[in-house]
């Protein structure tokens, strides 16, 4: 039944990594962003996909029902386990969409394996990560660029722009009353 899901956890690279699978036809991979779970594809389109494709969407490492025992998590690996989970489902090629995170993750997956994606969306995510929220992401006890350089102020991107803040983003000014 195209409606139907099935939910699943599988061993890969050290980690339970759960998904989902739902609908018929060819495979359509869906991930989501930091901080979210597969369910959030329920309110963000999932249901026309149905009707053409079939929908796997896994909780990446250390989101949701999947695993993170190193306490760790970056793209590439995420990367690397969607890969694995795709081979373990027997699919050598698909399309895909990821958003914001996700959307980093398909594209450490077409860099590494560009034969496996036929055709990606990635939504609201950067080429590029700038060391410092890379850094941050990846856990625990790894110095971020800033602390690497001495002080915020002192940080590359502090000294291009100094009306911006963390990831680039412009400087919020209050407003008094």
């Amino acid at each position: 039944m195209a409606n139907e899901r099935n939910e699943f956890t599988v061993l890969v690279n050290g980690i339970d990594l759960f998904y989902e699978v739902a609908g018929d036809g060819e495979p359509l991979l869906l991930l989501h962003g930091g901080g979210g779970t597969h369910e959030n594809w329920t309110y963000a389109g999932r249901d026309p996909f149905l009707r053409e494709y079939k929908l796997i969407a896994p909780d990446a490492q250390g989101h949701g029902r999947s695993t993170n025992p190193q306490r760790t998590i970056t793209h590439r690996q995420c990367a690397l386990d969607t890969l694995a989970l795709l081979d373990h489902l027997g699919i050598p090629r698909c399309r895909a969409i990821g958003v914001s995170m996700g959307g980093h993750i398909l594209l450490h997956m077409a860099t590494l394996q560009p034969d496996r994606i036929e055709a990606m969306v990635a939504v609201s995510c950067t080429k590029y990560f700038p060391a410092s929220p890379r850094n941050y992401a990846a856990g625990p006890g790894r110095k971020s660029a800033a602390q690497r350089v001495g002080n915020y102020a002192q940080a590359p991107h502090a000294r291009r722009r100094p009306d911006r803040g963390p990831m680039g983003m412009a400087a919020r000014h209050e407003r008094q009353l």
